[in-house]
């Protein structure tokens, strides 16, 4: 997954800026910055072809989108991410070690990467504080496999 943390909302000026930093067209980049290539977890900015399916749409985890090269999260989806490596940490203490890693260890290897590199401990404070209602009943549907088609 590519990062392009500082940008936060829809301006032509946030569009650029993506464009620039994850080498997308600027049309594709105002599509990031405005939320309309969404997914749970981050953007797609490439859904119908994926580097997991064989053809057609993408049809795997969100989780995988933290492999991906086709995925970008910018600031916005921060909280989100956020929110999501606390619910990998809590299911971690819940489920049996061989189950851990067979199911979740790499996913939650990828997400605390991409926090720990783009994110300091202060600032992800501040982006828990800006976690809505909506975002954790989606990480948690997304957990819950009630988004996989």
């Amino acid at each position: 997954m590519r990062m392009v943390p500082q940008v936060t909302g829809a301006s032509a000026a946030d569009a650029e800026q993506v464009a620039r930093q994850a080498g997308i067209t600027i049309g594709t980049a105002a599509d990031v910055a405005g939320g309309r290539l969404d997914t749970a977890v981050a953007a797609c900015t490439d859904f119908e072809h994926s580097p997991f399916t064989a053809s057609g749409p993408c049809a795997v985890s969100f989780l995988l989108c933290f492999a991906c090269p086709n995925a970008l999260a910018t600031g916005r989806h921060l909280p989100r991410i956020i929110y999501l490596h606390q619910a990998l940490e809590a299911l971690r203490s819940a489920v049996d070690a061989a189950a851990w890693a067979a199911d979740w260890a790499a996913h939650h290897s990828r997400v605390t990467g991409l926090i720990r590199t783009h994110t300091t401990e202060a600032e992800r404070a501040g982006l828990r504080a800006q976690l809505t209602g909506g975002d954790r009943e989606l990480i948690d549907r997304m957990l819950e496999r009630r988004l996989d088609s």
